[in-house]
């Protein structure tokens, strides 16, 4: 291999955390933890459809499209 080539991969841990900008879902929560996906990879989506379900300390809610 060529010294001067570095390889690297984007695979991600399955543990890993991911930062995310969560969308305003009220009673002042800043972090969640996902809880279900409703959705696959692929999976074609449509208005207002479920896309996962996140819990706080707070409330438990649903995330739609």
């Amino acid at each position: 291999t060529n010294p001067r080539v570095r390889e690297f991969h984007t695979t991600y841990s399955r543990n890993a955390i991911v930062h995310f900008l969560l969308a305003d879902i009220g009673e002042g929560i800043k972090e969640c933890e996902i809880v279900q996906w409703f959705v696959k990879p692929g999976d074609q989506i449509s208005e207002f459809d479920k896309i996962c379900e996140v819990q706080s300390d707070k409330a438990t809610v649903e995330i739609t499209s």
